[in-house]
């Protein structure tokens, strides 16, 4: 991951190249995944998770489907006319997002889950310490945060 890292950080800007003037522009992409998890509490009895969350503290859990959107912002490099490779941020969300995340048991597959209640804003905070826009949308409701410098 850290080789992803480096190449969008330093594609195609040869050695001292500085724009005469900094241009700044956002680049997006979006990926959708599938998982399912289970609302539920440890520190809550058995039948206070039942009350707090219905259905969807059932025992089996509950599927969602998410949609990522990954905005990445900076200067545009004068050689290349790109703010990041998008191949290289397709691979980084590969790894970074789906990898992890897609068609898993976030309860018992993902271990940064094992000890949180999932809900949209611990889904913001899995990631992989990138300066990254995360939105979730469910239904009506949007998280979305500004992640990193």
């Amino acid at each position: 991951m850290e080789r992803l890292r480096q190449r969008a950080r330093t594609a195609l800007r040869g050695p001292g190249m500085a724009p005469p003037a900094a241009r700044l522009a956002r680049v997006s992409r979006a990926v959708t995944f599938s998982a399912c998890h289970r609302l539920h509490s440890k520190s809550l009895s058995n039948e206070e998770n039942r009350k707090l969350f219905g259905k969807c503290n059932n025992p089996n859990g509950h599927g969602h489907n998410y949609k990522v959107i990954v905005t990445v912002r900076g200067e545009i490099d004068p050689v290349s006319g790109m703010v990041i490779n998008l191949t290289d941020l397709k691979e980084y969300m590969q790894e970074a997002i789906m990898e992890p995340l897609d068609h898993k048991n976030l309860d018992k597959d993902v271990p940064y889950f094992a000890e949180v209640v999932r809900y949209c804003k611990s889904l913001l905070m899995f990631r992989h310490g990138s300066s990254l826009i995360l939105e979730h949308k469910k239904h009506q409701h949007s998280c979305q945060e500004e992640l990193g410098g």
